[in-house]
């Protein structure tokens, strides 16, 4: 057989098969409703999340040597203000007063520190702090300074406080 028989065979072939299909009648409509159209919608944008707030972030109150009240603020991961007060004696001379420390005082893992000067530049603190939670803290703090009428001073005490009631 040459490649012209194989060919003209092949072509009579396709020629009654195509003849065959036009001679039938359209299938009748089916009685049952063809497949919805699916249509996409538009995906909805996510909702915009707020960011997450810093854990440390509030207020907090607590004490100094058990007696003398402190209390500072976190925002944004950092302490942005820091109050406590202060008491000692000098021999017989006895002195109280109060301090803040103001500024932006950053967070790092889970601790800070925050210094500062009075006004004056006559007294100087540093605070640092431990946070053990996200409800509780310690630290220390450090006044240096004249009290005026008692002379100099050089105070250190311990420190906790726990996230003040919203």
């Amino acid at each position: 057989m040459t490649i012209r028989n194989i060919l003209h065979v092949s072509f009579v072939g396709l020629a009654v098969f195509a003849a065959a299909a036009c001679g039938k009648k359209a299938p009748a409509p089916s009685q049952t409703p063809p497949p919805a159209a699916v249509t996409a919608e538009p995906a909805e944008a996510p909702e915009e999340k707020p960011q997450a707030q810093n854990p440390y972030d509030g207020s907090w109150d607590g004490n100094a040597d058990a007696d003398r009240p402190l209390n500072f603020t976190v925002e944004d991961g950092k302490v942005t203000y820091f109050f406590a007060n202060y008491g000692g004696a000098n021999g017989t001379c006895n002195y109280n007063g109060a301090f803040s420390l103001d500024g932006t005082f950053p967070i790092n893992g889970n601790t800070f520190t925050a210094t500062g000067k009075s006004s004056g530049g006559d007294i100087e603190a540093t605070a640092t702090g431990t946070f053990a939670s996200n409800n509780e803290i310690s630290g220390t703090i450090a006044w240096k300074g004249n009290s005026g009428m008692c002379g100099a001073f050089d105070i250190k005490a311990n420190w906790k406080a726990k996230r003040a009631a919203e």
